[in-house]
């Protein structure tokens, strides 16, 4: 049995996910308040962006 991967166009998606997390953890880290409702909403952000991006990758190959 042979598993081979390839690079593609799945590191397009790929790397906006790591962006868009990277970019979530550094606002997130700017955060002044233990409760503060911020650091949700950029993860919540990165998580729709990263998802969308597979989205499109999945639906064009």
């Amino acid at each position: 049995m042979t598993f081979t991967i390839t690079a593609g166009w799945w590191l397009a998606p790929l790397a906006i996910t790591i962006g868009v997390w990277l970019w979530a953890f550094a606002k997130s880290s700017n955060s002044r308040g233990a409760f503060d409702i911020g650091p949700a909403l950029f993860m919540g952000s990165a998580l729709i962006a990263s998802l969308a991006a597979w989205l499109v990758w999945a639906l064009l190959t």
